[in-house]
């Protein structure tokens, strides 16, 4: 039993013994990387050799640091990054020869699918899509066709996937599958109030409301039925009004449209006073007032077509009844307290006929579809926003009312406005506007041309000049200093305004200046300062008018 941790103790001893008179074994020498001394590349046209090179840090004469599979798989890993889905890389290295070749497939398209639609929906979400055959997959170009579908289907489509596509390789290239869904309608609810003219009034004083717009899809034509409704409450006047309607477009690319609307609301037919020449988008407060107000309770009907992007030819059947509003608030619910009176209106039914042209000279008359939906109901008889991109906008519109359509008017009234913008350099423009109205018969008040005031003579009062028929003439010469400072507007403004077979008050002229702030376009706060030509007719030296925009 002794004797067990002696030969325990012995062995160990050699052991260790062993070890320390064994000579240390020589490391493996390593082996050292092959020279490549070509590299070839096949099949790539997004990166040339010189590329591949720094990108793969790979050049004739240096080591192989990485096999080839693996510098193949970070070539194939650079195209991805670079927005080709279905490019695919192989590498291969030759020991004889030191040639490292890279087979480069760049993943072109050769078939696209569409998983989730069937029939001619599919169809004609292909033909939308347009990715052709024969050219590399890229995002960019996926991208571009996803937001071109949503543009033109307007929403018709919903994606089941995220990303909402993949990119499968075969033998004769990549097919491309996009995951979509048809929608069968959408409900769309927005507060805002589109039945009033203004978020507030003195009529009405606040309004606040909402509209609600449903849509029904149609997957192949994108024609797509709209139903909507819009409620307001003004707090002023303890009133509710509201408007509810449908419209249909037809033909390709909304060519044309048709549409009913039931109303009671408060109107205004003087919106066009709020601008000039052009209409910034957005909100806009003003720091006077010019718009009269009148209950219009009714019906109206429509339809349009529009042969081309920039041309538009329209009529409309209207039966509303008119009635006078009181004031039951302050002029404005910012800048003054003070309460304008609100001129009477001739009550009755009216029964018309309106008629509508619109043409716009280098863009298309209008940006999006939303946009030209608002001006079916022709709100703003004197015409639509004109942009100075489009350098030249002409409209017209032909009201006629008569007995013989079942109404208590008879009086006819044309309307017509032309606007250009001619751009010198990025920081002088000129902005002109001519404008003509003629009525006949037994005009309304509500329908009298007047003039004076913001937007039309801006050296004297608000509608200072009216009758039946009237003529304006505006020129803006738009000065855009170095940043921070605001731009300039130097303004002129001449017309007049009569009734036939009464004496007439002559040709009325002003000159201004405005600022515009921040400069560089149109900015958020807007300063006018017309001095009249005519110090007699106007009563004052200056007037001054000032909005505050905000843009949405």
């Amino acid at each position: 039993m002794r004797a067990l941790p002696v030969t325990c103790a012995l062995v160990l001893r050699l052991s260790t013994a062993d070890v320390h008179a064994a000579p240390q074994a020589a490391p493996p020498a390593v082996e050292a990387a092959p020279v490549v001394r070509s590299l070839e590349v096949r099949g790539a046209t997004v990166y040339d050799l010189k590329a591949v090179q720094r990108i793969l840090r790979v050049k004739p004469g240096g080591a192989l640091r990485q096999p080839a599979p693996a510098l193949a798989a970070l070539l194939e890993n650079r195209y991805h990054i670079l927005g080709f889905p279905g490019a695919r890389v192989e590498g291969r290295f030759d020991p004889a020869t030191g040639t490292l070749s890279l087979t480069v497939d760049e993943g072109r398209l050769a078939a696209v699918d569409v998983e989730g639609l069937e029939g001619e929906t599919k169809a004609r979400v292909l033909k939308v899509l347009d990715l052709r055959t024969g050219k590399a997959v890229q995002e960019r170009d996926i991208s571009g066709a996803l937001a071109r579908l949503e543009k033109t289907s307007g929403g018709a489509f919903a994606s089941t996937a995220m990303p909402p596509y993949e990119v499968e390789p075969g033998p004769e290239g990549v097919k491309l599958v996009l995951h979509l869904r048809r929608r069968v309608a959408a409900l769309q609810v927005r507060p805002g109030a589109s039945t009033i003219p203004d978020l507030y009034n003195r009529v009405d004083g606040l309004n606040l409301g909402a509209n609600v717009r449903l849509t029904l899809f149609d997957p192949v034509s994108f024609d797509h039925a709209e139903v909507y409704a819009g409620a307001s409450y003004g707090f002023a006047a303890e009133k509710v009004r509201y408007a509810v309607g449908a419209l249909k477009p037809f033909g390709p690319r909304r060519q044309a449209v048709v549409g009913y609307e039931h109303h009671d609301f408060t109107a205004t037919d003087d919106a066009f006073r709020g601008r000039t020449v052009e209409s910034p988008p957005g909100l806009t407060l003003y720091t006077s007032i010019f718009e009269d107000y009148y209950r219009r309770r009714g019906h109206e009907a429509y339809a349009f077509v529009r042969p081309t992007s920039r041309f538009q030819l329209g009529a409309a059947w209207r039966s509303d009844d008119y009635e006078s509003l009181p004031v039951a608030g302050d002029d404005s619910f910012v800048f003054s307290r003070h309460r304008t009176p609100n001129p009477p209106v001739a009550a009755g039914r009216m029964r018309s006929i309106l008629a509508t042209a619109r043409w716009s000279g280098k863009r298309d008359l209008f940006e999006n579809w939303p946009g030209e939906r608002t001006s079916l109901l022709q709100r703003n008889p004197y015409g639509t926003p004109f942009e100075r991109g489009q350098q030249a906008r002409v409209e017209a519109t032909w009201e006629v009312a008569s007995p013989g359509l079942g109404g208590d008017f008879s009086f006819r009234r044309f309307i017509g406005q032309a606007r250009a913008a001619h751009v010198f350099s990025p920081r002088r423009i000129l902005l002109l506007r001519g404008l003509a109205g003629v009525g006949s018969g037994d005009v309304p008040p509500q329908r009298t041309l007047a003039l004076g005031g913001a937007g039309t003579l801006r050296g004297y009062a608000l509608k200072q000049f009216a009758g039946d028929r009237a003529v304006l003439g505006t020129a803006e010469y738009w000065l855009y200093p170095a940043s921070p400072w605001p731009g300039l507007v130097f303004f002129y403004d001449g017309g007049t305004a009569w009734t036939r077979g009464r004496p007439r008050p002559g040709w009325k002229s002003d000159l201004g200046l405005g600022l515009d702030w921040p400069g560089g376009g149109p900015g958020y706060v807007r300063l006018d300062v017309g001095f009249p030509l005519d110090r007699g007719g106007s009563g004052r030296r200056a007037r001054v008018y000032g909005q505050l925009r905000f843009p949405f």
